[in-house]
């Protein structure tokens, strides 16, 4: 069986109908033979990061080598955010920060200070950054801190991914494939058009979306089997160092 590790799942109850619970996110992994998982609190994007965070932490705890987390921050609390990065930092399994430009770009685009104060408080700790849907942002900050690598969410539901590829491809810049919107053939175009899959990562967005249509994704793409290899758990090994 292909392996895979799913670099973009959540946690927490929500508004959604779904398999909340971190048990049932569990009987997901195994069902879908999943190895690990490196997810956010939902809570923590859309109400109280300091609290989700927590959340994610016992989540962490209870599943150590299977569950892995990334801390969410805020850039209307910087003060709160940089303390979050730094505690996390030293607990084991944490392994990136967490960013929803849902709510808040438009007051704190990624080039700003604040976001500036955060990329550098990372930068030494080998940590990733997912950015939700901010493929054009990420792609003007990333060529500033060529060691930290960034994780453009659902970046392969965007026509702009192919553009970005031919025109603004950054080596440290890595386009995840979940989501529900359909571009036939846009994994295939990726691949030529960057020469390989070194850059696509595979994610779910487990428990919002079912990890069958990420697999399906992969597994029906016209490329190379060597490249779903890559997508499926080769890149996310490089990136975290599982």
């Amino acid at each position: 069986m292909v392996r895979i590790i799913d670099v973009h799942g959540h946690l927490s109850k929500f508004w959604l109908p779904m398999p909340w619970k971190n048990s049932d996110i569990i009987k997901y992994l195994d069902k879908f033979g999943i190895e690990k998982f490196v997810a956010s609190s939902l809570l923590s994007i859309c109400e109280n990061f300091v609290e989700g965070n927590k959340e994610t932490s016992r989540f962490v705890r209870e599943y150590p080598g299977r569950v892995y987390g990334y801390v969410v921050v805020n850039p209307h609390y910087l003060r709160e955010s940089l303390t979050e990065i730094e505690k996390y930092s030293k607990i084991d399994g944490f392994v990136g920060i967490k960013i929803h430009d849902g709510y808040y770009m438009q007051i704190e685009p990624l080039t700003s200070p604040v976001w500036r104060e955060i990329w550098r408080s990372i930068a030494d700790l080998g940590w990733a950054v997912l950015c939700h849907d901010s493929l054009a942002s990420i792609a003007k900050i990333a060529p500033e801190y060529p060691d930290v690598p960034f994780i453009s969410a659902h970046a392969t539901n965007l026509t702009y991914a192919v553009k970005y590829a031919k025109e603004e491809y950054r080596p440290n810049i890595f386009l995840e494939i979940c989501g529900t919107a359909r571009r036939y053939g846009i994994i295939e175009a990726l691949v030529e058009t960057l020469g390989s899959a070194d850059n696509i990562i595979f994610g779910t967005d487990l428990p919002l979306l079912s990890p069958a249509s990420s697999i399906g994704k992969v597994m029906n793409a016209e490329i190379p089997e060597k490249e779903k290899e890559k997508i499926l758990y080769k890149n996310a090994l490089r990136i975290f160092q599982f």
